[in-house]
């Protein structure tokens, strides 16, 4: 936790964490809470986590809440989903050669662009990294719309 606040990294949590030992949700709860000045990382820890199972959640919580259907929008559902207030990411790197992202993040990936490389997880370097950003960086971001034509 002080090794993390030292850093500038704070740390948040996604996932079911009640099948955690009681100790671990605990020790996951403290460090959360704790506050981090000048604030550099969001280490987002994904535990016990499946995008099926958050949105799920999610709608559970708005029937809790008793919300009418016109007052559900989509920053209003958002609202509901483990990354209230956190950045969708704008880059999603997968390893280890598969093109899926077995039910992760599927709300916030919606934008995202997606870096495929065969480089199993514990060999994926800083030279991986640095190539999956290159190859971010040279793309046209649209944000589901259409390329830009050029009108003759």
């Amino acid at each position: 936790s002080d090794d993390l606040k030292g850093k500038g990294v704070r740390l948040r949590t996604i996932g079911d964490l009640s099948a955690l030992p009681d100790n671990c949700q605990q020790q996951l709860k403290t460090t959360e809470k704790s506050k981090t000045e000048n604030v550099s990382l969001d280490l987002i820890l994904a535990l016990n986590y499946s995008a099926k199972w958050e949105i799920t959640e999610a709608v559970k919580g708005v029937l809790r809440d008793g919300l009418d259907e016109d007052e559900v929008d989509i920053e209003k559902f958002e609202t509901y989903l483990q990354t209230n207030g956190l950045p969708d990411p704008e880059l999603m790197i997968r390893t280890s050669g598969e093109h899926r992202i077995s039910n992760f993040m599927l709300w916030q990936l919606a934008y995202a662009e997606f870096h495929f490389t065969p480089v199993l997880w514990p060999d994926f370097r800083g030279e991986h990294f640095l190539a999956a950003i290159h190859d971010f960086q040279n793309r046209e971001r649209r944000f589901g719309g259409v390329p830009q034509q050029t009108v003759k």
